[in-house]
């Protein structure tokens, strides 16, 4: 699944240098990361799905000030074999 989103209106007054995705099924209350480092791009492959069960995705981005408040969440989305470009996105 690839998901997208644009970047922050506010930046915190410093140039952004990466995000972090965090997903959960919607059934879990917990989030999980779904990249250690940070991304510099605003999209990201997420292959460790389980077909079948639908997830939610947040995007928090990080400056020299520290980690942003955490998007709106996307979703819920179900994962499955791709019959076409899956594509689910975030708003901050």
């Amino acid at each position: 699944m690839t998901l997208s989103w644009k970047e922050p209106h506010k930046d915190g007054g410093a140039p952004i240098t990466g995000y972090y995705v965090e997903k959960r099924t919607t059934y879990n209350p917990r989030w999980s990361a779904v990249n250690r480092q940070p991304t510099k791009l605003t999209r990201i492959e997420i292959s460790d799905l389980s077909e079948g069960r639908d997830y939610e995705f947040r995007v928090m981005a990080e400056n020299e000030v520290g980690l942003s408040e955490p998007s709106e969440k996307a979703g819920p989305v179900k994962a499955q074999e791709p019959y076409g470009k899956r594509m689910a996105s975030c708003h901050y």
